[in-house]
């Protein structure tokens, strides 16, 4: 009797994981056509930027079809090059710093709130992300330029003697990808905060923590996941950015998305522009792993 119902569990257990695999392999199946699309529009783009990298060349198009690291060396050797690397890094780097500053009180607020106005707040948010960035850029024109309305609020308040220079530089572009990317941040910090329990916070004041406290050791460290994924998000699309530096910054701001367009576009130097554009890419990967690193361990 022992060995029938020891039979009959085995015969169960056994068609479990053939429905298991069964199931598995559908999923794979209905996982293929994304495979293909990132293989054909991700993938292989990638590996021929790779391979044009390792080639020689020069303006006009022209391709040296021997294989070489060429351009690497010379990148890499070069404090021009890396100081444009460096610069993008801490282009990224500051908009993140002031999205995040900007967007974590705005973010905490929005996402204890209980009126009706948390819906309109939330859908102002994300309005930027729904006009071309084109437009976005132009409209701070009026505003930051010479005679823009910020100077003449400067002018009127006896602050400044002479309008001040907030466009066609480094300001001008900081201030227009802030405003860019500022929704990425406040969207990600919302659906982090809103999972943090209040009663946390309600215990910590009980026990006579400041509201200083509070934010440092319950807040901060329990939307750390949301913070951490806004500053990536961030910190990518700033160093890859070319039509709010090219704009606002005047191309006077020479970042590494410039300086591959330049190269692409203008001079038809196609190995040398490949080669920044996976230096670049190689430089992000390097951050995300680092953010990932001690995200996770201070968790």
């Amino acid at each position: 009797m022992s060995q029938d119902v020891v039979l009959s569990t085995s015969a169960i257990g056994s068609a479990t994981t053939r429905t298991r695999l069964s199931s598995a392999s559908k999923v794979s199946w209905l996982a293929l056509p994304g495979v293909l699309f990132l293989t054909v529009f991700f993938v292989a783009p990638l590996c021929y930027l790779l391979a044009l990298s390792m080639h020689g060349g020069g303006s006009m198009g022209r391709v040296d079809p021997q294989w070489s690291l060429v351009n690497y060396q010379r990148f890499l050797s070069d404090h021009y090059y890396l100081g444009i690397l460096w610069d993008t890094g801490v282009f990224g780097a500051l908009t993140a710093l002031i999205c995040a500053i900007f967007a974590f009180p705005f973010s905490y607020k929005l996402a204890r709130m209980r009126t009706k106005w948390r819906t309109p707040l939330l859908f102002i948010t994300v309005l930027p992300l729904l006009i071309s960035a084109v437009i976005r850029n132009l409209g701070w024109i009026p505003i930051l330029s010479e005679r823009g309305m910020l100077n003449q609020i400067v002018l009127a308040a006896g602050l400044r003697n002479e309008p001040l220079q907030w466009i066609y530089n480094y300001t001008g572009a900081l201030i227009g990808m802030v405003h860019v990317e500022l929704p990425f941040m406040v969207l990600m910090l919302v659906a982090v905060i809103r999972k943090i329990d209040p009663a946390l916070e309600e215990a910590a004041i009980n026990l006579g923590a400041t509201p200083w406290q509070v934010f440092r050791r319950v807040i901060l460290p329990l939307s750390r996941p949301g913070l951490v994924a806004g500053t990536l998000i961030v910190f990518m699309a700033a160093i890859s950015a070319l039509v709010t530096p090219a704009i606002l910054g005047g191309k006077r701001v020479m970042l590494m998305a410039l300086y591959i367009d330049q190269q692409m576009r203008a001079l038809l130097n196609y190995p040398v522009g490949a080669t920044a554009a996976i230096l670049t890419m190689a430089a992000a990967l390097a951050a995300m792993l680092l953010a990932m690193k001690l995200g996770r361990s201070r968790t």
